[in-house]
């Protein structure tokens, strides 16, 4: 009988008194009752285990056999739980413990904003109370997602927000839009600084060559800084006569300023990254061999081990110097330790594994983004393979993708400026 089935199930270990105490062994084995541990310390006495469905088929012979038994330990799990129910304030109290902490732990009780800059901080934890999240609220009631998002709307200092709930903690996440002062006294085209789908374009200096929804390649213009002098300095229709956009240079029909604008374009960025969970590792086993070699006046001694008997080891050397009296050389002493090394398989909790992962995908995520974009989306693939977990993380943006391009008086128009031509003909 195996011994988890006996601590399952339970057992005792009985003395017996009498005097037909053979008598009482053999039939025991006649009816098939296991007894162990069994000794015999005086005549009239006997010391064995038995389990408590042995010892509920042994009364029947002991009464037979007039001998008299009494239980000297109960062993197993049935009489420590009954031990335990006797104690009834004591099992309420851990019943009612469990279910605190179980409760408790659905809830979400702090609310982490210190890497939120301190500016910043009461206008976005009142965004994030607006989106529900806040002490004492369950976590099945909080979509991160949603709250990035009434984050990223209300706030427009704001260019990225996460938020990441792990255990009863919220952590808030967020990253200021910037601005940057451009130089504006050379002619330039407004060009694309990356792929995108154009959604909006505004105008202030400037041909705009694009419209919503057209998608766009890196380097396009958007604005051109060449304008028909004609057709731009006459007044449009149905709008207010207003000074010209002071032009840095003339060439023939052509005018040449510093093209200005808001062009927002969806962009989109991805990031991988990889963590194993699975892996081998080389670590020391604490045995060491070593090599000597002393130089004394151009002589040299060596003793020791030249080679380690180690298949996997590490190397470490290390000398001491003397400087002897009389010797214009130093004494020199060389050791060479050799440190055996074993291959050892290290298994990380494929959780922690993923939520590493995607830390380091978007710490790459946030190296490309600028900080003035803000984040429409974002989508999360993981993958587990070999030992390894992949995760891939694709984001979509919305920013302003113009990029000041100089250009030289007298260069070529750009494409998509025919229609201005014909109404100047006109």
């Amino acid at each position: 009988m195996g011994r988890l089935w006996l601590a399952t199930t339970g057992y005792v270990i009985i003395r017996i008194k009498g005097s037909r105490l053979e008598t009482f062994l053999n039939m025991a084995n006649r009816e098939g009752i296991l007894l162990w541990n069994v000794s015999r310390p005086l005549p009239d006495r006997l010391y064995c285990s038995v389990s408590v469905d042995g010892f509920r088929r042994l009364r029947p012979i002991i009464r037979a056999l007039r001998l008299s038994v009494d239980i000297r330990r109960r062993r197993g799990f049935p009489f420590v739980l009954q031990r335990v129910f006797r104690r009834r304030a004591l099992v309420a109290g851990i019943i009612i413990f469990a279910l605190a902490m179980y409760v408790a732990s659905s809830y979400i009780w702090f609310i982490d904003l210190s890497r939120v800059p301190n500016e910043l901080r009461e206008k976005v934890k009142v965004q994030v109370q607006a989106a529900g999240l806040r002490p004492g609220v369950r976590r099945s009631q909080v979509n991160p997602r949603n709250v990035e998002r009434e984050i990223l709307t209300n706030l427009d200092d704001l260019s990225w927000a996460a938020v990441r709930l792990q255990g009863t903690a919220a952590f808030v996440e967020v990253v200021e839009r910037t601005t940057y002062e451009v130089d504006r006294d050379h002619p330039s085209h407004l060009v694309a600084a990356k792929a995108g789908v154009v959604q909006s374009v505004i105008a202030f200096h400037g041909v705009p060559l694009v419209s919503e929804g057209q998608t766009v390649e890196k380097g396009q213009p958007l604005i051109s800084g060449i304008v028909p002098l004609k057709w731009y300095l006459a007044p449009r229709e149905g709008e207010e006569v207003q000074e010209p956009d002071p032009l840095l240079g003339q060439a023939g029909a052509w005018g040449y300023l510093y093209a200005d604008g808001l062009v927002e374009a969806q962009t989109w960025y991805e990031a991988t990254a990889q963590v194993p969970y699975a892996a081998e590792k080389l670590t020391p086993t604490g045995k060491e061999e070593a090599g000597f070699k002393l130089t004394l006046a151009g002589f040299v001694l060596s003793w020791g081990r030249k080679e380690p008997s180690f298949v996997e080891f590490e190397t470490e050397k290390v000398r001491r110097k003397w400087q002897i009296p009389f010797f214009f050389q130093p004494v020199t002493l060389d050791k060479t330790i050799y440190r055996q090394l074993e291959r050892v398989r290290i298994e990380k909790d494929l959780a922690e594994a993923k939520r590493e992962a995607l830390e380091a995908a978007r710490r790459k995520l946030r190296a490309q983004i600028p900080p003035e974009a803000k984040i429409l989306d974002e989508e999360v693939e993981t993958t587990a393979e070999d030992g390894t977990i992949s995760v891939r993380i694709l984001v979509s943006a919305l920013e302003n993708i113009g990029m000041s391009s100089r250009i030289q008086v007298g260069d070529v128009p750009p494409a998509g400026l025919e229609g201005y031509l014909a109404n100047d003909e006109e």
